[in-house]
C-alpha cells in the first residue's frame, strides 16, 4: 500500500467555553489539515488524485469554516449577530474534537473509492497538532 497526503489550508475563529484562560476569548488559527490516504496504484499510477482529495474536502471547509467562528452549540457567542458565518459542534472546538467532527466527513467523501483514510492531522499553530488515526 502507498500513502498520500495532501495539505489543505484555512483560517478560522473559535473560543473554549468554560475554559479558564486566553482561548476563552474568540481569537483565530491558520489551521492546516492533513489526510493522509492510503491505496494500490490506479490505472495513472496514482493512490487519488491531489486535486481530488482538494474537491472532496476543500469544499466543505470553505463553506462551512474557512472564515468563519467556530463554537460549541451552546456558547452564548454563537448568537452575536454580527458573526455572518458560524458553525456550531457538540463540544468545544479543540483541535481534537474537531478532528472527531472531520472524521465522518472525510470518510464519507471517499466511499466510493477503493482507498483507506489512514490519518487526519490538524496543525492549529505551526508548532501544535492533533492527529487522528482513522
Amino acid at each position: 500500500m502507498i500513502t498520500v497526503t495532501k495539505r489543505i489550508n484555512f483560517c478560522a475563529a473559535h473560543r473554549l467555553s468554560g475554559y479558564i484562560g486566553a482561548c476563552s476569548n474568540l481569537h483565530g488559527h491558520n489551521y492546516k489539515l492533513d489526510i493522509t490516504i492510503g491505496g494500490n496504484l490506479n490505472d495513472l499510477g496514482m493512490v487519488v488524485d491531489f486535486k481530488e482529495i482538494r474537491n472532496r474536502i476543500g469544499d466543505w471547509i470553505n463553506d462551512n469554516w474557512d472564515h468563519g467562528a467556530i463554537f460549541r452549540y451552546d456558547d452564548p457567542f454563537l448568537k452575536i449577530s454580527i458573526i455572518d458565518k458560524s458553525y456550531a459542534m457538540e463540544h468545544n472546538p479543540t483541535a481534537e474534537n474537531m478532528l472527531v467532527e472531520l472524521r465522518d466527513i472525510v470518510v464519507s467523501a471517499f466511499k466510493d473509492l477503493p482507498v483507506i483514510i489512514m490519518r487526519l492531522r490538524l496543525y492549529e499553530t505551526d508548532d501544535s497538532y492533533a492527529e487522528m488515526t482513522v
